[in-house]
């Protein structure tokens, strides 16, 4: 025979239950309710992809078309003004080729030579006119 104490024990166990479904119940739902609002980001971040990939598709289709252009201009003004090819000038001295000076260029670090920017037009050495113009003399 079942006492009043088993029953009793039973109804607890019953009440837990329906207690920790309804707990259940209400995770279920907030997680519903969660991805709900993910599926709808995801879905918003997928149209931004796909606006994104058309927009650099268009970025790249006007950049080959911009290079394509260029090229052809430059195809252009290639058959229509030639560039010369100019030998470099050079002096031979005692069997030793140097490069003849460019008169439009700057006569600085070399010792014996003007400043560009010298008005009294004095002769200055390698360090004083490197120290002027505050430039390393690399070559």
């Amino acid at each position: 025979m079942i006492s009043l104490e088993q029953v009793r024990l039973l109804e607890s166990k019953i009440v837990k239950t329906l207690d920790y479904i309804n707990q259940l119940t209400g995770e279920n739902n907030l997680l519903k309710g969660e991805l709900d609002s993910c599926q709808k980001r995801v879905d918003e971040l997928e149209g931004l992809i796909l606006e994104f990939k058309e927009e650099q598709s268009r970025i790249e289709e006007g950049i080959l078309s911009s290079l394509n252009k260029l090229n052809e201009f430059e195809d252009a003004i290639g058959k229509n003004y030639p560039v010369p090819q100019a030998a470099p000038h050079s002096s031979e001295e005692n069997g030793v080729k140097e490069e003849a000076p460019n008169p439009s260029a700057p006569q600085r670090g070399r010792t014996g030579h003007k400043a560009e920017n010298d008005p009294a037009g004095e002769e200055h050495t390698e360090a004083e006119l490197a120290s002027d113009n505050r430039e390393l003399d690399i070559f």
